[in-house]
């Protein structure tokens, strides 16, 4: 059955693909967070507006079935598996629509959906899930962003 599913969301997003990828190019993002009160963020617990400055970029191979997940963090280009985590496949939708994990070791684990993918003006949204626990203190936030789509 996830075969069956694969293989519609491959034939969906190829005919925007000229070659055998799209590259999702993602700007800054709004949205808000929940700080719990512990470690640095003590007495200053709750909901708070919340912005990510950082580009991403996801390049999704449609030949291989594979995602490359990069954010730029202050001017360098990192990725889970630079960190010692990695991305999987959560779902993908027959509106040409996919979501998936990444684990980035001591740091967070994000959920990613790219929605809304228009094959007329090459636009997409990127949903982000993400949830923080270390010594700052716990914190789940929850992104929207836009995204242009570019095949490769």
């Amino acid at each position: 059955m996830r075969y069956v599913v694969v293989s519609a969301i491959f034939s969906c997003l190829s005919q925007m693909a000229h070659a055998g990828g799209l590259q999702f190019q993602c700007g800054p993002m709004e949205g808000h967070s929940y700080y719990s009160e512990e470690g640095l963020f003590e007495g200053d617990s709750g909901w708070a507006d919340n912005r990510i400055n950082t580009e991403t970029v996801i390049s999704f191979d449609l030949d291989e079935g594979t995602i490359d997940y990069r954010i730029n963090s202050l001017g360098r280009w990192v990725t889970p598996e630079m960190e010692g985590g990695g991305t999987s496949f959560i779902n993908l939708d027959d509106d040409a629509s996919f979501q998936f994990i990444a684990i980035w070791p001591n740091i967070s684990t994000e959920v990613v959906t790219i929605a809304e993918v228009d094959a007329e003006n090459y636009t997409a949204i990127m949903l982000l899930s993400q949830a923080k626990n270390g010594t700052l203190g716990a914190n789940t936030s929850a992104f929207k962003g836009e995204c242009k789509v570019a095949s490769f």
